[in-house]
């Protein structure tokens, strides 16, 4: 929902190719050699590198480590979602020995929670690259624990929660300001850590997701009441997500609530005309895409260009009812919305049972009770909201 990106011009020197047996002949006569390849590397080695990021999190108070891959191999991951951890990415580095060689990228996670907000840095480092690209780049993604479905919740009070949320613009706002001070703070200590690196904070947006009549098919498959379910932390995906859904959270702590928390507001936003007024909001399709043409559009507009009114309904019993006229999806999986490649897995011993379960224990509480009534499970519109267990 939040989003913005820290870039990391890292100190850097051009990459000169060797002379060809050829090109060397011809240069004892004088010939001049173009050696330039048009890219850069970075002057300071691996170990150094992560010594510094660590230490640079450390001063942003940033400790709880998720994953630290060089090279697609697994340095570190922690499958417990422990906190303050941060600090055994040396002695993994150290015991494997992957960066006392050149690297070709590395990848760093880290999660943060603070005052109800959940935080999530993807830095992701490629020793080389074309001459004026940064070497570094950070994507911090933020959630609110207030928007989370919580257990016992009914789909309808679910949705009661969020809509109220969204009718005060002012607190969106609060929660923008909140993400850009945590982004700032991360950025400068980044440049405590980095001497002599050029960095820059892209500005923050509140990124809502329109989703599609696909998305809105899955919604047949969310479980409500006793039944809820928690997000799913996973270290090392398999796989890498695409469009609008490259984000770390769809990465580390995938809640199957998310499309469905973004329709409510939408939705909302959309049966009662207004919006929220920061210029940051950003509505987008899942290619990533601004379904709004730079704002010209209003929510109404962009939403029922795909959705009709009555396409997500409750039932009096806080049921969840979706029209006949949208196709069932399928429930959603952790590897939808996911590239078809083996290729891309971050990690080469990547699997889904690694920390699979219960996250996002750093995240905020549930706000209820385990033992809370089954108030609905999801069901299409075909049984009448009368389904009882399960969906």
């Amino acid at each position: 929902m939040l989003r913005t990106r820290i870039v990391v011009d890292l100190p850097s020197v051009e990459v000169l190719r060797q002379k060809t047996l050829g090109e060397a002949f011809r240069s004892l006569f004088g010939a001049k050699v173009d050696l330039h390849t048009g890219t850069e590397e970075i002057t300071v080695t691996g170990l150094a590198l992560i010594g510094a990021l660590v230490n640079a999190f450390q001063l942003a108070g940033m400790t709880n480590a998720i994953a630290f891959i060089v090279d697609q191999k697994v340095v570190y991951k922690d499958p417990a979602d422990q906190g303050n951890d941060l600090p055994l990415i040396m002695a993994a580095c150290q015991e494997t020995r992957l960066l006392t060689r050149k690297f070709g990228e590395m990848h760093l996670v880290v999660s943060h929670a603070e005052n109800g907000m959940l935080a999530i840095a993807d830095v992701h480092v490629r020793r080389e690259t074309l001459q004026g690209q940064a070497e570094m780049v950070v994507d911090l993604s933020g959630r609110i624990d207030e928007l989370r479905i919580a257990r016992g919740e009914t789909a309808a009070a679910y949705a009661a929660r969020v809509r109220a949320f969204s009718r005060t613009p002012q607190v969106a706002e609060a929660w923008e300001r909140a993400f850009e001070s945590l982004a700032r703070r991360l950025a400068a200590a980044l440049g405590t850590s980095l001497p002599g690196s050029r960095i820059a904070v892209e500005p923050v947006r509140i990124q809502l997701i329109r989703p599609s009549p696909k998305q809105v098919g899955r919604f047949r498959h969310l479980k409500f009441g006793a039944a809820v379910e928690r997000p799913t932390y996973r270290p090392v995906p398999a796989r890498e997500r695409l469009g609008a859904y490259a984000d770390p959270f769809y990465f580390y702590y995938f809640d199957p609530y998310y499309d469905f928390m973004t329709w409510v507001i939408l939705d909302d936003m959309a049966r009662h005309n207004y919006v929220w007024s920061t210029a940051r909001l950003a509505i987008v399709d899942d290619a990533g895409v601004d379904v709004t043409e730079g704002g010209a559009k209003p929510p109404k507009q962009v939403l029922r260009e795909v959705l009709d009114e009555d396409a997500v309904d409750f039932s009096s019993a806080g049921f969840l009812l979706i029209s006949d006229d949208i196709d069932d999806s399928g429930g959603l999986s952790l590897d939808d919305l996911a590239s078809a490649s083996d290729a891309d897995a971050w990690g080469a011993d990547a699997d889904a049972s690694d920390g699979g379960g219960d996250g996002g224990s750093d995240g905020g509480s549930d706000g209820a009770s385990d033992g809370g009534s089954d108030g609905g499970s999801s069901c299409g519109s075909s049984c009448g909201g009368g389904c009882g267990g399960g969906y």
